[in-house]
């Protein structure tokens, strides 16, 4: 993601979580079938780690307010994992809308 995007992210306090997964089966679902909310309906979000086919698969819930537990995504590299874990860290603190592909 460039600089220009990061800022026109930030600026209109909004995240597309799929800018940064490959999450297999989110990028190509409709946006019909995608949810909107805002971070400070986020009470927490924890990883959930497994291993699949000798890989890492990293896993992102989160537990909305009113007991919801939402899959976020799921991420077989590290890398994208992190990215998305910090964006979603910066999305609760600043109460930024997001928008997650079922």
């Amino acid at each position: 993601m460039s600089q220009s995007q990061k800022k026109n992210v930030g600026s209109s306090k909004s995240w597309n979580h799929s800018c940064l997964s490959t999450y297999e089966g989110h990028l190509n679902q409709p946006m019909s079938q995608a949810r909107k909310i805002n971070g400070s309906e986020i009470v927490n979000f924890i990883t959930d780690f497994a291993q699949q086919q000798g890989q890492v698969r990293y896993r992102i819930l989160l537990h909305l307010s009113g007991g919801e537990t939402l899959v976020f995504a799921d991420f077989g590299h590290y890398e994208q994992y992190k990215k998305a874990w910090s964006r979603l860290h910066e999305a609760k603190h600043d109460e930024m809308d997001l928008l997650i592909r079922r």
